[in-house]
């Protein structure tokens, strides 16, 4: 995936971090069970909700640094 690397461009550096925390908790999650079940829900891994957990986090870490547009 390239993403662009001017100033201004779609994905600046803490979109560009929070890209790379995204994929490479998805690839560990996929690797490691023990930790894949910690982040389970009942039956059922609950991913899409643990990546709105850290989204929603880093959002307001970039908010509270004043780095939100």
């Amino acid at each position: 995936m390239s993403t662009p690397s001017t100033p201004g461009s779609a994905l600046e550096e803490p979109d560009r971090a929070l890209v790379l925390a995204l994929s490479q908790a998805s690839r560990v999650a996929a690797e490691r069970v023990a930790l894949t079940a910690l982040i389970a829900r009942g039956d059922r891994v609950d991913v899409p909700g643990l990546f709105g957990r850290l989204t929603a986090a880093h959002t307001a870490r970039m908010a509270a640094a004043g780095l939100n547009n």
